[in-house]
């Protein structure tokens, strides 16, 4: 159980990193960045759920 939540840790903050660079190398402002971490946290956490509820189908 911790090990998943370490590699979730890790996962959003490596996207986050990615993210990071990739709106200084587009020049894009902070709101649009804060914006985009949002997003993708919510996203993230929507499809993981859906993942988890579908194994738990197939069980």
């Amino acid at each position: 159980m911790t090990y998943m939540m370490y590699l979730r840790w890790f996962n959003s903050f490596l996207l986050l990193i990615i993210l990071i660079g990739l709106f200084f190398i587009i020049g894009g402002n902070l709101i649009n960045l804060i914006i985009a971490v949002t997003l993708l946290t919510i996203s993230m956490d929507y499809i993981e759920e859906y993942l988890t509820i579908k194994n738990k189908f197939n069980r």
